[in-house]
């Protein structure tokens, strides 16, 4: 399917959020406990967070939005992701175990793991999304839009209220309806499928309608929703699955649709590079100096947030690039002599003897 650079951009700007988040995150950036409690850098960093939580449901909703429209799925796709995290896994690990000389097979072997939640969860859902498909396909509008809202308060509200309750009790009542340790922050198959059902059913719809100024309205009330949220219960507040951070994810979906971008071959090929950001730019915090810059004032801090989220970016997307330009070769010859990893389920149902 022809790529839309309006959503492209969309996807770049969700996975900068993403190396954001991670910025501010206590055991990755560290920002979070360096930067002064209460202070003007406190405020503007968790603003900064309260405008990117909803990264990942982005991701998962342009997912929906594109994959929902085709039966045809490639299987080699999630094969290339899962031999990525490898390679990078085993890179890092033998690049730490020269420079420190020590070498542990356990751990070597170890980083042969494809150990990566989103990537898992990714995977689950591209190989599950046809029939999914097949789903959305047989429901009239008003009937998608009641699985939506039925969706939406099972899988949403109510863990989100069962979450905050056991919050202020500081206890496990094993009540929710997704599993028994809770709604586990969003980071679970629902809600991917969730956001999935999400996009399916805005590729349905006639997003002309909605205005551009009701959608930045409900966007920056959206958003201070969420900043009021963190000083309620900041754990609850940045759960995937709360509904303020889904809505978020929406309306800056719907504010991507609203922009008149033209195809842009290189916001194209930047978006291309996501995944490959998503993955590497762990490995980036140490050189940044996060430490002095939050104590800066908060102009300088904002800057410094912006310039290394975007280098973090570029370097990531270089090094993905080469990776890609010599790893697709190989790729090309797997599918061209194993054409039965691309299949399609809608064909298989036509050509099905009845």
């Amino acid at each position: 399917m022809k790529r839309q650079s309006n959503i492209e951009l969309l996807r770049i700007f969700a996975i900068i959020g993403v190396v954001f988040l991670h910025y501010y995150n206590s055991s990755i950036g560290g920002a979070s406990v360096l930067v002064e409690y209460n202070s003007v850098n406190f405020f503007v960093l968790n603003f900064f967070e309260s405008t990117c939580i909803c990264a990942v449901n982005i991701f998962v909703l342009i997912c929906g939005y594109f994959l929902s429209r085709t039966y045809s799925r490639n299987l080699i796709k999630p094969i290339q992701l899962a031999i990525q995290v490898v390679a990078i896994n085993v890179g890092y690990y033998l690049l730490c175990a020269i420079r420190v000389r020590d070498f542990d097979i356990k751990e070597l072997l170890y980083s042969f793991v494809p150990s990566n939640w989103f990537l898992i969860l990714y995977i689950v859902l591209f190989v599950f999304s046809p029939y999914i498909n097949i789903v959305m396909e047989t429901l009239s509008i008003k009937k998608f839009k009641q699985l939506i809202v039925l969706s939406l308060v099972v899988f949403s509200v109510v863990p989100t209220f069962f979450d905050l309750f056991a919050e202020i009790f500081n206890r496990n009542f094993q009540i929710s309806p997704i599993g028994i340790q809770g709604n586990q922050e969003g980071y679970t198959i629902v809600n991917f499928i969730l956001m999935y059902l999400i996009g399916g059913f805005l590729a349905k719809c006639d997003l002309g309608r909605i205005k551009a100024k009701t959608i930045v309205m409900l966007l920056v009330f959206n958003i201070v929703v969420i900043f009021a949220f963190l000083y309620i219960d900041k754990k609850v507040a940045l759960e995937y699955c709360n509904p303020f951070v889904i809505s978020e994810a929406v309306l800056f979906f719907l504010l991507s649709s609203k922009m008149q971008v033209k195809t842009n071959r290189f916001i194209n090929a930047m978006a291309k590079g996501t995944f490959s950001v998503f993955l590497l730019h762990f490995y980036f915090y140490d050189f940044i100096n996060i430490g002095y810059f939050v104590h800066q004032n908060a102009a300088i801090l904002v800057a410094h947030v912006i310039i290394s989220s975007c280098i973090i970016y570029l370097s990531c997307w270089v090094l993905g690039y080469i990776y890609e330009k010599v790893t697709t070769p190989a790729y090309k010859c797997i599918s061209r002599k194993y054409p039965a990893l691309v299949w399609n389920l809608r064909e298989e149902n036509r050509t099905k003897p009845r």
